[in-house]
């Protein structure tokens, strides 16, 4: 963040032209000021599944916490780029944790800290398309902001970002967990479709503690959807998992029109890329269609 972050990176010049002071030196030095241990707070973060973590802080906690925890749902990949595989059993067994400031551990261009200017115009330059894929993830579930009181700017020059590389019509509400807010703190928070929600980190993990997991439920119940009239039964656990990367279409999701004028509207919009996918695969929609291409 530019304005919150000019006087901590003139702070590290000023540090690195001290004569017998190099940069090894100085990040020795704040690894020694941040040997802490994942608190239980963290701990309970790996007891449920999570789509992705994009995190502006240098500790390792959460990454240390996924690999010290005996029932973490997920195994924890660090990404620092946007060069990374997800496969369809990514969904259920990693959580990928984005490193936007780099890391403690890190080591070369794309995973050390960002300590001075010209580091964070880099890391700039490589949260672009990351807070691009956040969409995608997005699109998978909810998004909620966890420990900035948006009283600086640090969360706010990152709001901003990822509204300027995904778009604000593109992101669906989302929430902040804030333990209190003043009536400009929420203006600026729905002004970006951001609901704060009165609640610490320890309170939303343990209320989650309470809920049962997507996994925990019974896997020989189904669930029934009709496709052109046709029943069809589908295992509840597969729902669960294929939900997340597909849209089932089926009869309840196609679109009603009420009028005859309103169903040519409908399937003109479909033509454009921009009505519901369902229209054209409904056999009235597609013969009617053809007869307007």
């Amino acid at each position: 963040p530019r304005s919150t972050l000019f006087p901590y990176t003139t702070l590290f010049r000023s540090v690195l032209d001290t004569p017998g002071v190099d940069r090894v030196t100085v990040e020795e030095f704040i690894r020694s000021k941040l040997d802490f241990q994942p608190s239980p707070a963290h701990r309970a973060l790996c007891r449920n599944r999570w789509q992705a973590i994009f995190t502006t802080n240098y500790d390792d906690l959460i990454a240390t916490a996924y690999r010290t925890a005996p029932d973490r749902r997920q195994r924890c990949d660090a990404c620092f780029g946007r060069d990374f595989t997800r496969s369809q059993s990514d969904y259920i067994d990693v959580v990928r944790l984005f490193k936007l400031m780099g890391c403690l551990t890190g080591r070369d261009e794309h995973s050390q800290m960002a300590l001075s200017r010209s580091d964070y115009n880099r890391k700039l330059r490589q949260r672009g398309p990351l807070f691009k894929m956040l969409f995608d993830f997005v699109k998978d579930g909810t998004l909620v902001y966890v420990g900035y009181s948006f009283k600086d700017n640090l969360a706010r020059d990152l709001i901003e970002e990822v509204i300027e590389e995904v778009g604000a019509d593109r992101l669906p509400w989302s929430w902040a967990l804030l333990p209190d807010w003043d009536d400009a703190t929420e203006a600026l928070l729905r002004q970006r479709k951001i609901l704060p929600l009165r609640m610490s980190f320890e309170e939303f993990l343990a209320t989650l503690d309470t809920m049962p997991a997507d996994d925990e439920g019974p896997h020989d119940s189904t669930v029934t959807i009709t496709v052109m009239g046709v029943p069809i039964d589908l295992p509840q656990h597969d729902v669960t998992m294929y939900d997340r990367q597909f849209l089932f279409l089926h009869d309840q999701i196609g679109i009603k029109a009420t009028s005859t004028g309103d169903e040519i509207a409908a399937k003109r919009r479909f033509l454009e890329g921009g009505a519901d996918p369902w229209l054209g695969i409904d056999r009235k929609s597609t013969r009617l269609n053809s007869s307007h291409l």
